[in-house]
Parts: structure tokens; sequence; C-alpha cells
């Protein structure tokens, strides 16, 4: 059964896409620069009601840490219907924080407030040791 939609080269798409995002100096060869992020990047990586939840007041209470700003983290949820959802905090392929997803709404916003805490304190100590510990065979992600 023969679909109606049109065809796509997405090979000449991206480029075209990154020069309307650029903005027109940058189209006609002048070098405008890209605005710079003021903080970190949180991605939501959530499927639930709760997760959602969860990932907004995780959001806020991250942003107030001082290490947000250079971190790029992602919350994941993977959705059980038999044990609930488990929920994780990771940045770069370290996982900061993970926990049983509750099942009282009132219950999530601690959660994420005390995950927030302890993911910053984990990211802390990953970067104390990343700076301290110097491996001639190992990398700085494989330490």
């Amino acid at each position: 059964m023969a679909t109606n939609r049109p065809h796509v080269c997405y090979r000449f798409l991206v480029p075209l896409l990154l020069i309307l995002a650029a903005g027109p100096g940058r189209a006609s060869g002048h070098s405008a620069q890209l605005p710079e992020i003021e903080s970190g990047v949180v991605l939501n990586r959530t499927v639930t009601v709760g997760g959602q939840e969860f990932f907004q007041h995780f959001d806020h209470a991250w942003r107030d840490h001082g290490i947000s700003e250079r971190l790029i983290v992602s919350v994941h949820e993977l959705p059980n219907p038999r044990f609930g959802s488990r929920i994780w905090v990771e940045s770069g392929q370290r996982r900061l924080f993970e926990a049983v997803l509750p099942t009282g709404r009132s219950s999530i916003r601690p959660l994420a407030e005390r995950a927030a805490e302890a993911a910053s304190e984990r990211a802390a100590e990953a970067e104390v040791e990343r700076l301290l510990f110097r491996h001639a065979d190992l990398g700085r992600d494989e330490i």
C-alpha cells in the first residue's frame, strides 16, 4: 500500500537547517557567533506523568547547584507496571542517582530534591577524582 508522503533527502536537509538556525548573517558568509548556553543542559527521558513531575522538580532543584552550569545530565525512566518506575540521573556514562519512583505524587518532590542534592555531590566527587587521578593507560572517562 503506497503512502502519499513526499520523499525527504536528509543529506541536504540537515545542512540547510543548520544554516537557517544560524541566522541571516551566517547564511550570507559572515561569521556570527551562536549564543552561549548560560547554564548546563538537563535532558528529559521520562515517559510517565510521575516521571515528568520528577523531572520538573529535579530540574528546578538542580539549577540551584553551582556544578549544574558545567554538566549535561539526563533523567531517565524505565516504567514497570509490577514494580513501579525506576528513575535515574546520569552525566556522561556515570550514574549519579537511582531510585524507584513513589506511587504517591506528594512524595515525588522531596525525592527529586534529594536526587538533585545527591547527583551534585556525586558529580563534584567525580570531578575531583578526575582532576587528581592520572593514569597513562586510562582515559578520563574510563576511571
